[in-house]
């Protein structure tokens, strides 16, 4: 019983998730995983979808859905001004909450503390 409790019941919860989780969800989480990765205050979504490890993010319609999802949540927000000034298509810039990044961050322990 403590063997299913423990570690098999745990480990199917999570082979399950990501089975029955739609995939602009796993997508959305994808991008939280980038950002947090990378400790990103900020970021481009077109130059994101470029890098090593972007995977499905790197098809455009599908990085526009997980921002989409995202901002939704309120956990990015769209800049939608040029640097520049100029009239024109806004740039695909994006600000990450900080609270995100917060949540993620490692917890540091300190010797001799308790739990």
């Amino acid at each position: 019983m403590q063997f299913i409790d423990l570690y098999s019941a745990p480990m199917a919860a999570l082979t399950l998730g990501d089975a029955i989780r739609p995939p602009s969800e796993q997508n959305a989480l994808h991008l939280v995983q980038i950002v947090t990765e990378r400790k990103l205050s900020s970021f481009n979504a077109r130059a994101l979808g470029r890098v090593s490890g972007a995977g499905p993010l790197s098809d455009p319609k599908v990085m526009d859905q997980a921002c989409a999802l995202l901002a939704e949540a309120s956990l990015i927000r769209h800049v939608k001004e040029r640097a520049d000034g100029r009239p024109g298509r806004p740039p695909l810039l994006y600000k990450v909450n900080p609270v995100l990044l917060r949540a993620t961050a490692p917890k540091t322990i300190r010797r001799g503390a308790r739990a």
